[in-house]
């Protein structure tokens, strides 16, 4: 897989998802402790996810802050929301450098994820949706270092956001509302 530091772009278009709306299916993956994370890791949270990798010299450090702060904010919104930062680059993202990353941007344990693996499927499920929300001109592009996407329990993504303060305060209303739903009936219609 090619990745910029800044964006991932393509003339092709991702694997054909059917008409609903993308999932992120956690498939052996790790967290940055070789614990493993899948769907039950997911279930009963709502996820602010970002994509990065620990390598990026210039998007994902800030990314990294960002998602930083957020954990600072998470107190003051439903319990339910959790992060979850998920490598593009599982070879040299190993649980290791994961949780040493990690500790450099201050993580709370109990709120921020950090997960590498097979992670390939999953940005083909968040590119997917990403086109469907707005790309032109039969291109993609996920600037992963920007981009903030907003994931319920069942891996289901609600939504793309911006990492500016406007952009936040939608995603932190709608990760409110989400979270306020029973999760059983948690799905990507809602």
């Amino acid at each position: 897989m090619v990745v910029s530091c800044r964006h991932h772009e393509s003339s092709e278009a991702p694997a054909k998802q059917d008409d609903g709306p993308a999932r992120i299916v956690p498939t052996s993956l790790v967290d940055q402790d070789g614990r493993v994370f899948g769907p039950a890791e997911l279930d009963h949270h709502v996820w602010i996810t970002a994509i990065m990798f620990t390598s990026c010299p210039m998007g994902c450090p800030v990314m990294a802050a960002r998602m930083g702060y957020l954990q600072t904010l998470l107190p003051k919104h439903a319990s339910s929301i959790r992060l979850l930062s998920i490598t593009i680059e599982p070879d040299t993202d190993t649980p290791a450098v994961l949780h040493a990353y990690g500790e450099r941007f201050h993580r709370d344990p109990a709120l921020w994820t950090f997960v590498t693996g097979a992670t390939t499927p999953i940005f083909g499920a968040v590119n997917a949706a990403y086109r469907k929300e707005g790309a032109k001109d039969g291109k993609w592009s996920f600037d992963h270092a920007e981009t903030l996407a907003l994931v319920d329990g069942r891996g289901y993504i609600h939504g793309f956001y911006r990492k500016d303060d406007a952009s936040v305060a939608r995603l932190f209303a709608d990760a409110d509302a989400l979270a306020s739903l029973d999760p059983t009936h948690v799905s990507a219609a809602n």
